[in-house]
C-alpha cells in the first residue's frame, strides 16, 4: 500500500469481506505511523525515515543557494522494514 493510512483502511475492507491477513494475503506498507502498531493485525512497514530525508533536502537547500549553482545530486537515504503481523509469514522462523 501506498501510506499506512490507505492501508489501515484495507485492512478494515479486507476484514469485512472475510478475507484474513495474514493468512489469506499479506499486507506491507510505507510510513511506520504510530496507528500501524495498533491496528489489527499490527501493520507491517517501511520507515521511509522522513526526518532524515527532510534533514538532508534542507541541507542541500542551504548549500544551493550559498553556492548560487544548482548540480543535480544522487542521495542515498537508507530505510527500515518493520515487520509485524500483517506480513507475520515472511518473518524468519528459527
Amino acid at each position: 500500500m501506498a501510506s499506512d493510512n490507505a492501508a489501515i483502511g484495507a485492512l478494515r475492507l479486507l476484514h469485512e469481506r472475510g478475507v484474513k491477513v495474514p493468512g489469506d494475503m499479506l499486507l506491507v506498507s510505507v510510513d511506520n505511523m504510530l496507528d500501524g502498531a495498533y491496528s489489527i493485525p499490527s501493520l507491517t512497514t517501511i520507515d521511509i525515515r522522513v526526518r532524515d530525508r527532510a534533514e538532508i533536502a534542507v541541507s542541500e537547500l542551504v548549500h544551493l543557494m550559498e553556492e548560487d549553482r544548482a548540480e543535480p545530486k544522487d542521495v542515498a537515504v537508507p530505510v527500515n522494514i518493520v515487520v509485524r503481523e500483517s506480513s507475520r509469514f515472511l518473518t524468519r522462523r528459527g
